[in-house]
């Protein structure tokens, strides 16, 4: 019997126990009928059910309509190795299962792929629970004819919306096949991932033709495909330009675009009213000079609707920060702006540049105008006086909410910078004045911490 504990882990512990995790403790048989209570099953490491008999154990899995969340990791018999004969029998059981919501295929071996997915085509085509499929290759990748066989099990399922296919470096023309599944009409895909996968152009404008049409994607992750070149990168950022693209969040982080790929990116997010998320963080081999004028032009855009741009770990120098942020200075969408890398130390100028982007101290009328949208930039600015007024950007207030506190904050107060303009105004707008200054305890603080300069300058008059 399966002694089902605490714990999440299926598989050998220090005294050869057996680990799942249900939601209540539990004892099964294992005869391939039922498992009551339990939602993860992680099966991985130098597991090997009773008797070796891999058959039961999957039509335990099979059987259960209570499990949600199945893993296969790294299995492996430290004593011998496991076969792809010895495995196909609990391939055939898992088949079975139309509960299962997520699948997770760690490290785990599948011999080529072929036989597994092609077993397991009922799986995907009957059950309607499904939404999330994860694979993470190892020695033993999905090589092309499993790539066809797993592009025919993604075009049996109709209800997966979240796709992993990372680390595959054995799919060279197999890509076709599994994009081939972006293209059905009852593709309902959210979250695609193809991290490290060593896709070239040829791959890439297969997935840019796949996605021409998709209405549903919101984010991809195309980070660490190093192979792909500027002729591949157009073909996808072409893509962003469609009228359909509903896509929300790019990653192209770890890769090595050059100047013509960025260019052909700005170009297409020049018009682009859905991408909030940009991540271009470690891109390799990049000179400051060939990417931040291009990013300076889109940051300057009203089109834009970037929220978030992660430029981190990617060369960078004073000049490129200080021309970053000036060209936010009009900018409302742009939130989050992630900048240099751990070790990376902005000058005075550029510390300066930022300071005044978010609250410009020359006027009340230049803080009125300053930027009150973006809440953080990374490059170590919270020790020179711009926290504060990105905190006052991050609170949930109306922008004339926010306006108001930073005037208060920058001309006001004990120090009575600017409260001649109080002794200098119409009495008729005097009072709203004061209403306008004084409605919240933020601002009545600092109205009363000025009077004593407001009545001596009364008293000079």
């Amino acid at each position: 019997d399966y002694h089902i504990l605490e714990s999440r882990h299926i598989g050998r512990g220090p005294t050869g126990t057996l680990h799942p995790q249900p939601q209540h403790r539990t004892t099964p048989p294992l005869d391939g009928t039922k498992m009551n209570n339990f939602t993860k099953c992680d099966i991985s490491r130098d597991y090997q059910p009773p008797n070796n008999d891999w058959g039961k154990a999957g039509l335990l899995v099979g059987h259960d309509s209570s499990l949600k969340d199945l893993r296969l990791g790294h299995l492996w018999d430290y004593f011998g190795g496991i076969t792809k004969e010895a495995l196909e029998p609990f391939w055939r059981g898992v088949a079975k299962n139309t509960s299962i919501e997520k699948l997770v295929l760690d490290r785990y071996h599948l011999f080529g792929g072929t036989k597994f997915f092609t077993i397991m085509c009922p799986f995907f085509e009957q059950n309607r629970n499904l939404k999330t499929l994860e694979v993470y290759s190892i020695t033993n990748d999905i090589d092309d004819k499993g790539a066809k066989a797993l592009g025919k099990c993604l075009g049996r399922s109709e209800s997966l919306t979240n796709l992993k296919i990372n680390s595959n470096t054995n799919i060279k023309k197999g890509w076709g096949s599994i994009f081939e599944y972006f293209k059905s009409a009852h593709c309902r895909l959210a979250y695609l991932s193809l991290f490290e996968n060593r896709m070239d152009d040829d791959s890439a404008r297969l997935l840019a033709d796949a996605l021409a049409k998709n209405t549903t994607l919101k984010t991809l992750d195309l980070g660490k495909n190093l192979l792909i070149k500027s002729a591949g990168w157009g073909g996808i950022f072409r893509y962003l330009q469609n009228p359909t693209c509903s896509l929300e969040n790019l990653r192209l982080h770890h890769n090595r675009l050059d100047g013509a790929a960025i260019a052909s990116l700005v170009a297409s997010l020049a018009d682009n009213t859905t991408m909030k998320k940009l991540s271009l963080r470690h891109n390799y081999g990049w000179v400051a000079s060939e990417w931040y004028v291009a990013f300076m032009s889109l940051l300057k855009s009203h089109n834009s609707a970037l929220e978030e741009l992660d430029l981190s770990c990617v060369e960078i120098d004073d000049r490129t920060v200080v021309g970053l942020a000036n060209s936010l200075t009009d900018n409302v969408r742009l939130k989050h702006l992630l900048i240099g890398d751990p070790h990376f130390n902005m000058g005075e100028e550029a510390i300066w540049a930022f300071s005044r982007v978010v609250c410009d101290k020359s006027s009340i009328m230049g803080t009125y105008h300053s930027n009150h949208t973006l809440q953080r930039v990374t490059g170590h600015l919270s020790h020179h006086n711009i926290q504060p007024y990105l905190d006052v950007n991050r609170e949930n207030n109306s922008i004339g909410d926010k306006r108001r506190r930073k005037i208060i904050m920058t001309h006001f107060g004990a120090s009575g910078a600017d409260v001649q303009q109080f002794c200098d105004m119409d009495l008729k707008a005097l009072p709203h004045a004061i209403a306008w200054m004084a409605k919240d305890y933020y601002g009545f603080t600092a109205l009363f911490e000025s009077l004593p300069v407001i009545f001596s300058l009364l008293g000079d008059h």
